[in-house]
């Protein structure tokens, strides 16, 4: 259960003139949860009367203002629109990172250094990943496919 200070600042939140004095945790939580609820009727009608009206009364309300795409007679559809959700989500996901993949295969170099490998050119130390050229090695493209032979350079 939720703190008395954190109930206190979370019914403040909604109501700042609401007096606390004198209440236990228990029912700061029941008020909280009534706070939430008349928010969240008065979000649906603004119209709405809750005076004097109790809890079981205004989720009786609450259930007959929620909107028609979230109350069905099938039990099992929520389950269902959910686990669709999250199948397309997961879909959307995969061909992002197979169009990823594509992109940054089309952005290597012709050749460039093996993961964990380095090798030393006229240009300098290259480490893994860096694009490796025939100009940068001394005897050129003899050299780059020994290094590409012996797993020091990858060929695109």
């Amino acid at each position: 259960m939720p703190s008395n200070k954190d109930l206190t600042t979370a019914i403040l939140e909604i109501d700042e003139n609401f007096n606390l004095e004198g209440k236990n945790n228990a029912e700061m939580n029941a008020i909280l949860k009534e706070l939430r609820l008349k928010k969240s009727i008065l979000e649906l009608d603004e119209n709405a009367d809750l005076e004097g009206k109790t809890f079981e009364e205004l989720t009786a309300m609450f259930e007959e203002l929620k909107p028609a795409s979230k109350t069905t007679d099938d039990p099992q559809a929520a389950p269902k629109e959910a686990a669709e959700a999250k199948e397309a989500a997961t879909k959307a996901r995969q061909e992002k990172e197979i169009e990823d993949a594509k992109k940054k295969a089309e952005s290597l170099p012709p050749y460039r250094v093996a993961d964990g490998k380095s090798i030393t050119s006229l240009k300098g130390i290259l480490a893994d990943g860096d694009e490796v050229k025939a100009k940068y090695l001394p005897e050129g493209d003899k050299t780059l496919q020994s290094l590409v032979k012996r797993g020091f350079v990858i060929k695109k």
